[in-house]
């Protein structure tokens, strides 16, 4: 059931609908070699698919971004010489977990594919949806988690909202990435800006959090729709429409979707949890 806040919040909220992208995409070991290591990282297509906007290029003086020598001391995941830029998934580690454990796994090597069973014996995994319940902490609440020194006597909830506070709160450029598609009952008119406004709703404090601490520092959000990954960039004001890219840029990101469903990967979806 929608959240009334959001229905009063956000006009035509309550026609949206939203599906989790493929796990695959963004739990990184859910597709390994026979040595167990990752065969993809959501870092590499997405780093593929902004080298395919030119909205970023202008950021860029028209550079591509590249993947870090070394990530030891903390470097961003794209790198060019007039801009750098860091990656941050915000789901929530509760649901990561939650999804990881009842995911199968895919060990690949030399053309075979063999797929693993999920690791949990328990059909349901419990995970906290972290953009509602942020709906509940004011940006005074969330400064006050991000200074607390440890996770000891907070709520899970507490240590959701610490945990993404604290993932975000780098002197850097971020890519905030929402691994969710938007789409509408009935064909929702004007669907991008239906969906900036719920996703602002939800992170608006943590965003102004951000903006106070880091306040010459970019922030894009970005989000799915149909085929395209959409990227806003946040202001005091909410989020708005960055640049958009057509998912088939991505050679890693339709390997992934190729190997996780041979002939029908533009279709794969997991649908999760309602607004």
């Amino acid at each position: 059931m929608i959240d009334k806040r959001l229905i009063e919040a956000v006009p035509g909220a309550e026609r949206l609908k939203s599906a989790m992208i493929t796990p695959e995409l963004f739990v990184k070991d859910l597709m390994q070699d026979y040595s167990g290591r990752p065969l993809y990282t959501y870092e590499e297509w997405t780093r593929e698919l902004i080298n395919h906007s030119n909205a970023f290029k202008e950021l860029t003086r028209g550079a591509e971004f590249h993947a870090p020598v070394s990530e030891a001391n903390g470097e961003c995941d794209a790198v060019s010489d007039a801009y750098q830029l860091d990656f941050k998934l915000i789901f929530g580690k509760s649901m990561m977990r939650a999804v990881s454990l009842t995911s199968s796994r895919r060990v690949s090597d030399r053309g075979i594919t063999l797929e693993q069973l999920c690791r949990s014996h328990v059909k349901e995994q419990r995970g906290l949806r972290l953009h509602a319940i942020l709906r509940d902490y004011s940006l005074a609440k969330l400064d006050e988690l991000l200074k607390t020194e440890s996770n000891k006597q907070l709520s899970e909830e507490d240590r959701e909202a610490r945990g993404l506070l604290r993932s975000i709160s780098h002197s850097k450029n971020l890519l905030l990435i929402y691994p969710c598609r938007f789409e509408g009952i009935d064909r929702l008119p004007e669907l991008e800006e239906t969906a900036n406004a719920a996703l602002y709703y939800d992170f608006r404090n943590v965003l102004d959090v951000r903006r106070i601490h880091h306040p010459g520092k970019d922030t894009f959000l970005s989000y799915f729709c149909d085929d395209r990954m959409v990227v806003t960039r946040a202001s005091g004001h909410g989020l708005s429409k960055f640049d958009d890219i057509m998912v088939a840029k991505s050679r890693t990101y339709m390997d992934i979707m190729r190997m996780r469903d041979p002939g029908e990967y533009l279709d794969c979806h997991f649908h999760c949890n309602s607004l």
